[in-house]
């Protein structure tokens, strides 16, 4: 399984230097998810489970969580999910 660094790798940054910016997470093409996708919305039409997990960020990045297990558990589904479904083999 890759890991968000190899995925999306700016948005990895952030995570790790918790600079989050909520506006951004609004843009499909500019969230983690559309990060993976080459900055791209397409995903929205081709891959529920992206379309899912990119509302997820959204909703965790307003929760009130000062662990952010919610947002981890999150970067986990959606590291496993993308390598199984979108990485080559």
């Amino acid at each position: 399984m890759r890991k968000l660094s190899s995925i999306a790798p700016i948005w990895a940054q952030r995570i790790k230097d918790w600079r989050m910016d909520l506006e951004i997470l609004r843009d499909p093409k500019q969230c983690i998810v559309g990060e993976a996708w080459r900055y791209s919305n397409y995903y929205i039409v081709t891959c529920n489970k992206c379309e899912e997990l990119g509302g997820d960020f959204y909703c965790c990045a307003h929760d009130s969580d000062p662990l952010h297990l919610r947002f981890m558990r999150t970067v986990q589904k959606f590291e496993t999910h993308f390598s199984k479904e979108h990485l080559p083999k």
